[in-house]
Protein backbone atom coordinates (compact mmCIF):
# COMPACT_ATOMS: atom_id res chain seq x y z
CA UNK A 1 0.00 0.00 0.00
CA UNK A 2 1.08 3.72 -1.14
CA UNK A 3 0.48 6.34 0.86
CA UNK A 4 -0.10 9.30 -1.57
CA UNK A 5 -0.74 13.14 -0.71
CA UNK A 6 -2.09 14.77 -4.08
CA UNK A 7 -2.25 18.07 -4.21
CA UNK A 8 -4.25 20.97 -6.07
CA UNK A 9 -6.13 23.63 -6.16
CA UNK A 10 -9.11 22.11 -8.53
CA UNK A 11 -11.06 20.17 -5.86
CA UNK A 12 -12.39 17.99 -8.67
CA UNK A 13 -9.83 16.91 -9.96
CA UNK A 14 -8.56 15.71 -6.38
CA UNK A 15 -11.78 13.76 -6.13
CA UNK A 16 -11.49 11.71 -9.37
CA UNK A 17 -8.00 11.78 -8.76
CA UNK A 18 -8.31 10.31 -5.32
CA UNK A 19 -11.17 7.51 -6.96
CA UNK A 20 -8.92 6.43 -10.30
CA UNK A 21 -5.59 5.87 -7.60
CA UNK A 22 -7.78 4.35 -5.19
CA UNK A 23 -10.26 1.64 -6.95
CA UNK A 24 -7.05 -0.90 -7.69
CA UNK A 25 -6.06 -1.16 -4.14
CA UNK A 26 -2.68 -0.36 -4.23
CA UNK A 27 -3.03 3.15 -2.78
CA UNK A 28 -4.21 5.58 -0.17
CA UNK A 29 -4.87 8.64 -0.83
CA UNK A 30 -4.76 12.10 1.04
CA UNK A 31 -6.26 15.22 -0.97
CA UNK A 32 -5.43 18.62 0.03
CA UNK A 33 -5.95 21.92 -2.22
CA UNK A 34 -3.14 23.94 -1.75
CA UNK A 35 0.87 23.82 -1.24
CA UNK A 36 0.85 25.92 2.12
CA UNK A 37 -1.99 23.17 3.54
CA UNK A 38 0.12 20.51 2.33
CA UNK A 39 3.32 21.72 4.24
CA UNK A 40 2.25 20.56 7.94
CA UNK A 41 0.30 17.12 6.58
CA UNK A 42 4.28 16.07 5.23
CA UNK A 43 5.64 16.86 8.78
CA UNK A 44 2.78 15.08 10.34
CA UNK A 45 3.01 11.82 8.10
CA UNK A 46 4.98 9.59 6.43
CA UNK A 47 3.94 10.04 2.70
CA UNK A 48 5.31 7.35 0.11
CA UNK A 49 4.79 10.41 -2.59
CA UNK A 50 3.50 13.84 -3.09
CA UNK A 51 2.02 14.56 -6.34
CA UNK A 52 1.78 18.14 -7.37
CA UNK A 53 -0.17 20.74 -9.40
CA UNK A 54 2.02 23.29 -10.87
CA UNK A 55 -0.25 26.21 -11.02
CA UNK A 56 -1.64 26.80 -7.57
CA UNK A 57 -2.57 30.47 -5.35
CA UNK A 58 0.02 31.13 -3.41
CA UNK A 59 3.12 28.39 -3.77
CA UNK A 60 3.11 26.92 -7.20
CA UNK A 61 3.86 23.37 -7.32
CA UNK A 62 7.95 24.35 -8.00
CA UNK A 63 7.79 26.61 -4.83
CA UNK A 64 6.66 24.00 -3.19
CA UNK A 65 9.40 21.59 -3.87
CA UNK A 66 11.65 23.81 -2.97
CA UNK A 67 10.33 24.50 0.52
CA UNK A 68 9.63 20.78 0.96
CA UNK A 69 13.85 19.75 -0.12
CA UNK A 70 14.85 22.73 1.85
CA UNK A 71 13.89 20.74 5.07
CA UNK A 72 15.97 17.59 3.77
CA UNK A 73 12.74 15.82 3.25
CA UNK A 74 13.82 13.39 -0.06
CA UNK A 75 10.16 12.18 -0.53
CA UNK A 76 9.49 11.10 -3.74
CA UNK A 77 7.70 14.34 -5.42
CA UNK A 78 5.75 13.96 -9.18
CA UNK A 79 4.84 17.58 -10.80
CA UNK A 80 1.04 17.04 -12.50
CA UNK A 81 0.15 19.78 -14.41
CA UNK A 82 -1.30 20.88 -17.25
CA UNK A 83 1.52 23.60 -18.05
CA UNK A 84 3.19 21.57 -20.97
CA UNK A 85 6.09 24.06 -21.09
CA UNK A 86 9.42 22.58 -21.58
CA UNK A 87 11.51 25.13 -19.12
CA UNK A 88 9.08 24.42 -16.29
CA UNK A 89 10.09 20.22 -16.40
CA UNK A 90 13.77 21.41 -16.80
CA UNK A 91 13.30 23.64 -13.42
CA UNK A 92 10.84 21.05 -11.75
CA UNK A 93 13.76 18.22 -12.25
CA UNK A 94 17.06 20.59 -11.36
CA UNK A 95 15.13 21.68 -7.86
CA UNK A 96 14.60 17.50 -7.19
CA UNK A 97 11.49 16.20 -8.73
CA UNK A 98 11.26 12.63 -9.65
CA UNK A 99 9.14 12.73 -12.85
CA UNK A 100 6.48 15.61 -14.87
CA UNK A 101 3.29 14.30 -15.89
CA UNK A 102 1.33 16.30 -17.91
CA UNK A 103 -2.51 16.44 -17.51
CA UNK A 104 -5.12 15.91 -20.21
CA UNK A 105 -6.15 13.25 -22.40
CA UNK A 106 -8.07 9.90 -21.69
CA UNK A 107 -8.03 10.45 -18.12
CA UNK A 108 -7.82 6.27 -17.44
CA UNK A 109 -5.07 6.05 -19.01
CA UNK A 110 -3.60 9.47 -17.46
CA UNK A 111 -4.49 8.48 -14.29
CA UNK A 112 -3.01 4.92 -14.71
CA UNK A 113 0.46 6.75 -16.24
CA UNK A 114 0.63 8.30 -12.74
CA UNK A 115 0.09 5.29 -10.80
CA UNK A 116 3.28 4.07 -12.62
CA UNK A 117 4.99 7.06 -11.95
CA UNK A 118 4.56 7.02 -8.43
CA UNK A 119 5.19 3.14 -8.05
CA UNK A 120 8.27 3.68 -9.59
CA UNK A 121 9.52 6.61 -7.81
CA UNK A 122 8.78 5.27 -4.52
CA UNK A 123 10.31 1.93 -5.22
CA UNK A 124 13.32 4.14 -6.13
CA UNK A 125 13.73 5.85 -3.51
CA UNK A 126 12.65 2.73 -1.20
CA UNK A 127 15.76 1.17 -2.99
CA UNK A 128 18.00 4.02 -2.13
CA UNK A 129 16.83 4.31 1.12
CA UNK A 130 17.52 0.58 1.80
CA UNK A 131 21.00 1.20 0.22
CA UNK A 132 21.72 3.63 2.83
CA UNK A 133 20.51 1.61 5.74
CA UNK A 134 23.21 -1.12 4.27
CA UNK A 135 25.69 1.65 4.38
CA UNK A 136 25.01 2.78 7.45
CA UNK A 137 24.78 -0.76 9.08
CA UNK A 138 27.85 -1.34 7.41
CA UNK A 139 29.35 1.69 9.04
CA UNK A 140 27.91 0.78 12.10
CA UNK A 141 29.58 -2.61 12.22
CA UNK A 142 33.04 -1.01 11.25
CA UNK A 143 32.73 1.62 13.61
CA UNK A 144 32.36 -0.77 16.77
CA UNK A 145 35.07 -3.24 15.88
CA UNK A 146 37.47 -3.56 18.66
CA UNK A 147 40.63 -3.48 16.64
CA UNK A 148 41.50 -0.20 14.79
CA UNK A 149 40.04 -0.19 11.44
CA UNK A 150 40.09 1.86 8.29
CA UNK A 151 38.87 1.45 4.03
CA UNK A 152 39.20 2.50 1.51
CA UNK A 153 38.33 3.43 -2.05
CA UNK A 154 39.22 2.14 -5.41
CA UNK A 155 41.37 5.52 -5.65
CA UNK A 156 42.96 5.35 -1.94
CA UNK A 157 40.79 7.85 -0.30
CA UNK A 158 39.34 7.02 3.41
CA UNK A 159 35.85 5.70 3.46
CA UNK A 160 35.96 4.76 7.39
CA UNK A 161 37.57 5.60 10.04
CA UNK A 162 36.80 3.72 13.52
CA UNK A 163 36.78 4.84 16.65
CA UNK A 164 39.40 2.43 17.67
CA UNK A 165 41.73 3.84 15.23
CA UNK A 166 40.30 7.13 16.56
CA UNK A 167 41.57 6.06 20.56
CA UNK A 168 45.04 4.06 18.62
CA UNK A 169 46.51 7.48 16.53
CA UNK A 170 44.36 10.71 17.99
CA UNK A 171 43.14 11.45 14.88
CA UNK A 172 39.50 12.10 14.68
CA UNK A 173 37.42 10.40 12.20
CA UNK A 174 36.17 13.29 10.57
CA UNK A 175 39.92 14.60 10.03
CA UNK A 176 40.63 11.76 7.97
CA UNK A 177 37.76 10.60 6.52
CA UNK A 178 38.02 12.03 2.30
CA UNK A 179 41.82 12.25 2.37
CA UNK A 180 44.05 10.36 0.80
CA UNK A 181 47.54 10.21 -0.92
CA UNK A 182 48.68 7.57 1.94
CA UNK A 183 47.85 9.92 4.29
CA UNK A 184 46.17 8.04 6.18
CA UNK A 185 49.61 6.35 7.16
CA UNK A 186 51.10 9.12 9.06
CA UNK A 187 49.08 8.82 12.21
CA UNK A 188 50.32 5.57 12.38
CA UNK A 189 53.83 5.39 10.80
CA UNK A 190 54.99 8.95 10.73
CA UNK A 191 55.28 8.93 7.07
CA UNK A 192 53.05 8.54 3.68
CA UNK A 193 53.49 4.77 3.23
CA UNK A 194 52.10 1.63 1.31
CA UNK A 195 49.76 -0.43 3.98
CA UNK A 196 47.90 -3.60 3.43
CA UNK A 197 44.74 -2.41 2.08
CA UNK A 198 47.03 -0.23 -0.90
CA UNK A 199 48.93 -3.69 -1.85
CA UNK A 200 45.64 -5.23 -2.04
CA UNK A 201 44.65 -2.58 -4.95
CA UNK A 202 48.25 -2.43 -6.21
CA UNK A 203 49.35 -5.00 -9.16
CA UNK A 204 51.09 -7.63 -8.06
CA UNK A 205 55.11 -7.63 -7.52
CA UNK A 206 55.20 -4.68 -5.20
CA UNK A 207 58.19 -4.73 -2.75
CA UNK A 208 57.23 -5.55 0.88
CA UNK A 209 60.20 -6.87 2.44
CA UNK A 210 61.27 -3.45 3.57
CA UNK A 211 57.86 -2.62 5.34
CA UNK A 212 56.54 -6.17 6.50
CA UNK A 213 57.65 -9.37 7.80
CA UNK A 214 55.41 -12.52 8.27
CA UNK A 215 53.80 -11.73 5.48
CA UNK A 216 51.20 -13.66 4.19
CA UNK A 217 48.68 -13.86 0.99
CA UNK A 218 45.28 -16.42 1.62
CA UNK A 219 43.35 -15.58 -1.45
CA UNK A 220 41.65 -11.83 -1.00
CA UNK A 221 43.32 -11.21 2.62
CA UNK A 222 46.94 -10.21 3.22
CA UNK A 223 48.23 -10.41 6.63
CA UNK A 224 51.21 -9.11 7.86
CA UNK A 225 53.81 -7.40 10.78
CA UNK A 226 55.31 -4.65 11.14
CA UNK A 227 57.63 -2.44 13.83
CA UNK A 228 56.68 1.44 14.11
CA UNK A 229 59.45 3.19 15.58
CA UNK A 230 56.82 5.78 17.40
CA UNK A 231 53.19 5.17 17.88
CA UNK A 232 51.92 7.87 20.80
CA UNK A 233 55.41 7.87 21.73
CA UNK A 234 56.73 4.35 21.88
CA UNK A 235 58.06 1.39 19.39
CA UNK A 236 55.36 -0.91 18.61
CA UNK A 237 54.55 -3.90 16.90
CA UNK A 238 51.66 -4.26 14.80
CA UNK A 239 49.81 -6.81 12.92
CA UNK A 240 47.27 -6.23 9.94
CA UNK A 241 44.53 -7.92 7.93
CA UNK A 242 43.29 -6.66 4.52
CA UNK A 243 40.64 -7.52 2.67
CA UNK A 244 38.45 -6.21 -0.65
CA UNK A 245 35.80 -4.22 0.16
CA UNK A 246 32.66 -5.44 -2.75
CA UNK A 247 29.68 -3.44 -4.03
CA UNK A 248 26.20 -5.10 -4.25
CA UNK A 249 26.91 -6.58 -7.73
CA UNK A 250 30.34 -8.30 -6.60
CA UNK A 251 32.72 -5.58 -7.37
CA UNK A 252 35.68 -4.60 -5.81
CA UNK A 253 35.02 -0.71 -4.61
CA UNK A 254 38.19 -0.86 -1.82
CA UNK A 255 39.48 -2.35 1.03
CA UNK A 256 39.43 -2.52 4.52
CA UNK A 257 42.48 -3.24 6.78
CA UNK A 258 42.25 -3.93 10.77
CA UNK A 259 45.45 -2.92 12.93
CA UNK A 260 45.84 -5.17 16.23
CA UNK A 261 48.92 -4.04 18.40
CA UNK A 262 50.41 -7.29 19.12
CA UNK A 263 53.99 -5.34 21.25
CA UNK A 264 53.01 -7.13 24.19
CA UNK A 265 52.50 -10.77 22.74
CA UNK A 266 55.50 -10.53 20.81
CA UNK A 267 57.40 -9.64 23.99
CA UNK A 268 56.03 -12.73 25.80
CA UNK A 269 56.62 -14.78 22.69
CA UNK A 270 60.21 -13.71 22.81
CA UNK A 271 60.41 -14.12 26.20
CA UNK A 272 59.34 -17.77 26.14
CA UNK A 273 61.87 -18.81 23.68
CA UNK A 274 64.54 -17.14 25.78
CA UNK A 275 63.48 -19.52 28.64
CA UNK A 276 63.03 -22.28 26.64
CA UNK A 277 66.67 -21.95 25.37
CA UNK A 278 67.80 -21.51 28.87
CA UNK A 279 66.42 -24.24 30.65
CA UNK A 280 67.52 -26.74 27.76
CA UNK A 281 71.18 -24.93 28.43
CA UNK A 282 70.38 -25.59 31.96
CA UNK A 283 69.34 -28.82 32.07
CA UNK A 284 72.36 -29.76 30.17
CA UNK A 285 75.13 -27.86 31.97
CA UNK A 286 73.49 -28.74 35.05
CA UNK A 287 73.25 -32.31 34.24
CA UNK A 288 76.59 -32.88 33.77
CA UNK A 289 78.10 -30.96 36.92
CA UNK A 290 76.29 -33.00 39.37
CA UNK A 291 77.56 -35.85 37.86
CA UNK A 292 81.10 -34.23 38.08
CA UNK A 293 80.72 -33.59 41.54
CA UNK A 294 78.87 -37.24 42.88
CA UNK A 295 81.89 -39.08 40.34
CA UNK A 296 84.14 -36.88 42.99
CA UNK A 297 82.07 -38.03 45.53
CA UNK A 298 82.40 -41.23 45.31
CA UNK A 299 86.11 -41.35 44.76
CA UNK A 300 86.25 -39.51 48.49
CA UNK A 301 83.80 -42.11 49.67
CA UNK A 302 86.16 -45.05 48.23
CA UNK A 303 88.88 -43.67 49.91
CA UNK A 304 87.38 -43.21 53.04
CA UNK A 305 86.64 -46.69 53.26
CA UNK A 306 90.43 -47.71 52.53
CA UNK A 307 91.58 -45.27 54.45
CA UNK A 308 89.30 -45.08 57.55
CA UNK A 309 92.25 -45.93 60.05
CA UNK A 310 94.44 -43.24 58.71
CA UNK A 311 95.18 -39.82 60.12
CA UNK A 312 93.69 -38.43 56.68
CA UNK A 313 90.12 -39.46 57.84
CA UNK A 314 89.09 -36.12 58.82
CA UNK A 315 90.10 -34.13 55.96
CA UNK A 316 89.02 -36.66 53.32
CA UNK A 317 85.06 -36.32 55.81
CA UNK A 318 85.55 -32.43 55.46
CA UNK A 319 86.36 -32.96 51.42
CA UNK A 320 82.99 -35.23 50.87
CA UNK A 321 81.00 -32.17 53.08
CA UNK A 322 82.51 -29.52 50.95
CA UNK A 323 81.45 -31.43 47.60
CA UNK A 324 77.81 -32.01 49.23
CA UNK A 325 77.14 -28.61 49.78
CA UNK A 326 78.50 -27.76 46.38
CA UNK A 327 76.24 -29.96 44.80
CA UNK A 328 72.93 -28.86 47.19
CA UNK A 329 73.80 -25.60 46.07
CA UNK A 330 73.73 -26.29 42.11
CA UNK A 331 70.08 -28.24 43.23
CA UNK A 332 68.79 -25.34 44.72
CA UNK A 333 70.18 -22.83 41.98
CA UNK A 334 68.05 -25.32 39.31
CA UNK A 335 65.00 -24.64 41.48
CA UNK A 336 65.36 -20.83 41.14
CA UNK A 337 66.50 -21.05 37.40
CA UNK A 338 63.17 -22.97 36.25
CA UNK A 339 61.28 -21.02 37.33
CA UNK A 340 62.66 -18.05 35.06
CA UNK A 341 60.33 -17.73 31.88
CA UNK A 342 57.77 -20.33 33.65
CA UNK A 343 55.01 -17.46 33.68
CA UNK A 344 54.20 -14.34 31.16
CA UNK A 345 56.58 -11.52 32.03
CA UNK A 346 53.72 -8.75 33.56
CA UNK A 347 53.61 -4.94 34.20
CA UNK A 348 55.37 -4.36 37.64
CA UNK A 349 55.89 -1.35 39.79
CA UNK A 350 59.52 -0.61 39.99
CA UNK A 351 59.93 0.95 43.55
CA UNK A 352 56.89 -1.82 44.84
CA UNK A 353 58.95 -4.50 43.68
CA UNK A 354 62.26 -2.79 45.00
CA UNK A 355 59.99 -2.55 48.33
CA UNK A 356 58.87 -6.46 48.70
CA UNK A 357 62.39 -7.48 47.84
CA UNK A 358 63.83 -5.71 50.52
CA UNK A 359 61.77 -6.71 53.43
CA UNK A 360 63.66 -10.29 52.81
CA UNK A 361 67.58 -8.72 53.12
CA UNK A 362 68.81 -7.17 56.82
CA UNK A 363 69.64 -3.94 56.18
CA UNK A 364 70.22 -2.83 59.70
CA UNK A 365 72.59 0.63 59.87
CA UNK A 366 71.76 1.20 56.31
CA UNK A 367 70.01 4.28 54.78
CA UNK A 368 68.19 3.54 51.74
CA UNK A 369 66.57 5.23 49.09
CA UNK A 370 64.41 4.45 46.14
CA UNK A 371 64.59 7.49 44.45
CA UNK A 372 61.81 8.78 41.84
CA UNK A 373 61.13 5.00 40.52
CA UNK A 374 57.28 5.31 42.34
CA UNK A 375 56.02 6.17 38.92
CA UNK A 376 57.66 3.42 36.78
CA UNK A 377 56.80 0.25 35.44
CA UNK A 378 58.85 -2.59 33.86
CA UNK A 379 57.69 -5.32 31.56
CA UNK A 380 59.32 -7.99 33.21
CA UNK A 381 59.65 -11.80 34.32
CA UNK A 382 57.68 -12.12 37.34
CA UNK A 383 60.56 -12.94 39.16
CA UNK A 384 62.18 -9.30 39.33
CA UNK A 385 61.63 -9.24 42.65
CA UNK A 386 64.56 -11.91 42.84
CA UNK A 387 66.80 -8.75 41.07
CA UNK A 388 66.62 -6.45 43.58
CA UNK A 389 66.85 -8.98 46.22
CA UNK A 390 70.33 -10.32 45.25
CA UNK A 391 71.43 -6.57 44.21
CA UNK A 392 70.76 -5.91 48.23
CA UNK A 393 72.22 -8.89 49.61
CA UNK A 394 75.04 -8.96 47.57
CA UNK A 395 75.47 -5.24 49.00
CA UNK A 396 75.14 -6.58 52.33
CA UNK A 397 77.92 -9.35 52.07
CA UNK A 398 80.23 -6.95 50.33
CA UNK A 399 79.59 -3.71 50.94
CA UNK A 400 82.34 -3.69 54.08
CA UNK A 401 83.09 -2.29 56.87
CA UNK A 402 82.29 1.74 55.39
CA UNK A 403 78.75 1.02 54.04
CA UNK A 404 76.37 3.07 55.34
CA UNK A 405 73.40 3.70 52.33
CA UNK A 406 72.03 1.78 49.66
CA UNK A 407 70.33 4.01 46.88
CA UNK A 408 67.81 2.91 44.14
CA UNK A 409 67.07 5.17 41.52
CA UNK A 410 66.12 5.72 37.26
CA UNK A 411 66.45 8.13 34.48
CA UNK A 412 66.25 8.46 30.76
CA UNK A 413 69.49 7.55 29.29
CA UNK A 414 70.87 5.91 26.12
CA UNK A 415 69.17 3.15 25.14
CA UNK A 416 66.02 3.53 27.17
CA UNK A 417 65.07 3.61 30.91
CA UNK A 418 68.65 3.34 33.15
CA UNK A 419 67.78 1.91 36.87
CA UNK A 420 70.22 2.62 39.29
CA UNK A 421 71.40 0.59 42.42
CA UNK A 422 74.20 1.86 43.97
CA UNK A 423 76.09 2.14 47.66
CA UNK A 424 79.26 3.75 49.63
CA UNK A 425 81.08 0.90 50.24
CA UNK A 426 84.09 -0.50 48.83
CA UNK A 427 83.29 -1.47 45.64
CA UNK A 428 83.98 -4.06 42.97
CA UNK A 429 87.69 -4.02 41.76
CA UNK A 430 88.05 -3.11 38.14
CA UNK A 431 89.43 -7.04 36.85
CA UNK A 432 86.30 -8.47 38.71
CA UNK A 433 84.00 -6.05 36.76
CA UNK A 434 83.75 -8.71 34.06
CA UNK A 435 83.40 -11.70 36.06
CA UNK A 436 81.16 -11.04 38.85
CA UNK A 437 77.74 -11.98 36.20
CA UNK A 438 79.46 -15.38 35.01
CA UNK A 439 77.74 -18.42 36.46
CA UNK A 440 79.92 -19.88 39.31
CA UNK A 441 82.27 -16.70 39.80
CA UNK A 442 82.20 -15.23 43.74
CA UNK A 443 83.13 -15.88 47.00
CA UNK A 444 79.43 -17.16 48.12
CA UNK A 445 77.10 -19.21 45.54
CA UNK A 446 78.58 -17.43 42.43
CA UNK A 447 75.19 -17.95 41.19
CA UNK A 448 73.45 -14.31 42.33
CA UNK A 449 74.51 -12.22 39.72
CA UNK A 450 74.23 -14.92 36.77
CA UNK A 451 70.77 -15.09 38.14
CA UNK A 452 69.89 -11.46 37.82
CA UNK A 453 71.12 -11.45 34.00
CA UNK A 454 68.90 -14.15 32.73
CA UNK A 455 65.86 -13.11 34.78
CA UNK A 456 66.33 -9.27 32.81
CA UNK A 457 67.16 -11.09 29.72
CA UNK A 458 63.82 -12.51 29.26
CA UNK A 459 62.70 -9.16 28.43
CA UNK A 460 65.66 -7.82 27.02
CA UNK A 461 67.22 -5.98 29.88
CA UNK A 462 70.91 -5.82 30.46
CA UNK A 463 73.34 -5.39 33.69
CA UNK A 464 76.55 -3.33 34.08
CA UNK A 465 78.78 -2.83 37.02
CA UNK A 466 79.61 1.00 36.73
CA UNK A 467 80.84 1.73 39.82
CA UNK A 468 84.29 2.89 41.44
CA UNK A 469 86.34 0.60 43.07
CA UNK A 470 87.18 2.19 46.95
CA UNK A 471 83.56 4.19 46.71
CA UNK A 472 80.93 1.68 46.27
CA UNK A 473 79.19 -0.66 43.63
CA UNK A 474 76.99 0.58 40.94
CA UNK A 475 74.76 -1.73 39.09
CA UNK A 476 72.83 0.13 35.76
CA UNK A 477 69.94 -1.83 34.81
CA UNK A 478 69.27 -1.15 30.87
CA UNK A 479 65.43 -0.99 30.27
CA UNK A 480 64.94 -0.62 26.43
CA UNK A 481 61.95 1.46 24.96
CA UNK A 482 58.68 -0.28 24.59
CA UNK A 483 59.82 -2.37 28.02
CA UNK A 484 58.69 0.85 30.43
CA UNK A 485 56.27 3.14 31.03
CA UNK A 486 55.59 5.68 33.51
CA UNK A 487 51.94 5.28 35.41
CA UNK A 488 49.91 8.17 34.18
CA UNK A 489 52.56 9.70 31.84
CA UNK A 490 53.93 8.52 28.85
Amino acid sequence: MYHILYVDDEKDLLDIGKIFLERGGDFSVDTTPSATSALPLIQKKAYDAVVSDYQMPGLDGIAFLKKVRETGNSIPFILFTGRGREEIAIQALNEGADFYLQKGGDPVAQFTELAHKVKQAAGRRKAEASVRDLERRQQDIINFLPDPTFAIDGNGTVIAWNRALEEMTGVPAGEMLGKGDHEYALPIYGQRRVMLADLLLSPPGTDTTRLYSRFNIDGNTITAETSVPHLQGKPRTLWGKASFLYDRQGNVIGAIESIRDITERRLAEDALRQANRKLTLMASVTRHDIVNRLTVLRGFLALTKKWSDDGGFQHLIQKQEDVIARILREILFTREYQEIGVNAPEWQNVEETIRDALKNVDLSGIAVSTGDCADIEVYADPLLRKVFLNLADNTVRYGGAGLHSLRFSACSGEGGLVITCEDDGCGIPEDEKGLIFERGYGRNTGLGLFLITEILAITGMKIAEKGEPGKGARFEIIVPEGVYRRVGGE
